[in-house]
Order: structure tokens, then C-alpha cells, then sequence
């Protein structure tokens, strides 16, 4: 038993260390990325180049884990090559307790389909509904069990109080949340 906690924390030390190191690669990878957005504008290239991220798959390897963490990366790289200011305008559609929401009329199946291309990747999100669950973390979302304090918004499945809701109509997608989607990573599902 002993030997098998120590192999474990061993384990989680080496796991910390590989975190560390990654988040440090991404940070810079950040930063490389919006020096090269900004002569991409300078020079009227195209944020997108799908020739050069070819050459790169060709070059690491094609086995699919190479090619989803690469894709994965490339996203990255572009968002923060694209520096400007993406702003939609929405013809909000539903006014629910005082908020402005965008409705997506369809059924609850459909809108649980849709939950997780709204909220964004790597969001953590506290949610004890396993079908929920299952298919927000396998869209890339961090599920934990316990609730979050200081969420930054919170979707509801059960009533009509949240900044986005899902009910028999749809979903319903509040003004706050596409206002701030950018800043919005932490999420309870009630």
C-alpha cells in the first residue's frame, strides 16, 4: 500500500513538472503568435495557412494524436495571431427576468448537442449530470463534481434562471454571456 501511494505521488510530481513545462511552451507559443499576426497584417497575409500547417503535419508525423494535438495548436496560434476585436451583433430574440437572450428553438436533445460548441474550450465546469457530463467533456471541457464558487456564468437545465438555459424550446443564450464569452471559463450546470 505504501509503495503504491509513493509510486502515485511519484507520478503525480512528474505530472506537475510536465504541467509546468507546458504551460511555460504555451505561453511563449502565445506570444510568437501575436508578433507573427501582427506582420501578417502588415504585410495583408491571410491569419490562415493551411499550406504551412501541412508542411508541419508532414514534418511531426500524421498518426492521429499528432494531428488532433497539432490541430489543437494551430487554433491556438491563430486566435491570438488574429489580435483584433470580434464582435457579433445579435438580434435577441427572448426577454427572460429582465435579460436579453438569443433563442435557438430546438429540443433539449439538440440543445445539449449545441451546449458545448458555445462555451469555451477547456472551460472548467461543474456539472453532477452524467449524461451532461459525458458529452461536455468529450467536446474538451474539464468536468469536476463539486461546485464552483465565483463562477463566472451558469447553465441551467432544471429552471429559467442563468446565462444560458436549456429547455423544452431550445436554448436560450444570454446577452451577458456573448457580451463576455471570451473571459468566460468557469461554469456550474444546475
Amino acid at each position: 500500500m505504501v509503495v503504491f501511494i509513493s509510486e502515485l505521488e511519484d507520478l503525480r510530481r512528474e505530472m506537475y513538472e510536465n504541467s509546468l513545462q507546458m504551460i511555460e511552451l504555451l505561453r511563449n507559443r502565445k506570444n510568437i503568435a501575436a508578433r507573427i499576426g501582427k506582420i501578417k497584417e502588415e504585410k495583408c497575409i491571410d491569419i490562415r495557412n493551411r499550406e504551412q500547417e501541412i508542411k508541419i503535419l508532414k514534418k511531426l508525423g500524421n498518426d492521429g494524436f499528432t494531428e488532433t494535438v497539432l490541430n489543437l495548436l494551430f487554433e491556438y496560434s491563430i486566435h491570438f495571431e488574429n489580435h483584433k476585436e470580434f464582435k457579433i451583433n445579435i438580434d435577441y430574440n427572448k426577454k427572460l427576468n429582465g435579460k436579453n437572450y438569443f433563442l435557438i428553438e430546438c429540443s433539449r436533445q439538440n440543445s445539449l448537442f449545441i451546449l458545448p460548441f458555445v462555451l469555451n474550450p477547456g472551460s472548467v465546469i461543474a456539472c453532477e449530470n452524467g449524461e451532461i457530463s459525458d458529452i461536455l467533456s468529450s467536446s474538451g471541457h474539464h468536468i469536476i463534481n463539486n461546485r464552483i464558487e465565483n463562477e463566472d456564468i451558469t447553465v441551467s437545465i432544471s429552471n429559467n434562471a442563468g446565462d444560458i438555459i436549456i429547455d423544452s424550446h431550445g436554448i436560450l443564450i444570454s446577452e451577458n454571456f456573448i457580451e463576455n464569452k471570451e473571459h468566460i471559463y468557469s461554469i456550474n450546470v444546475v
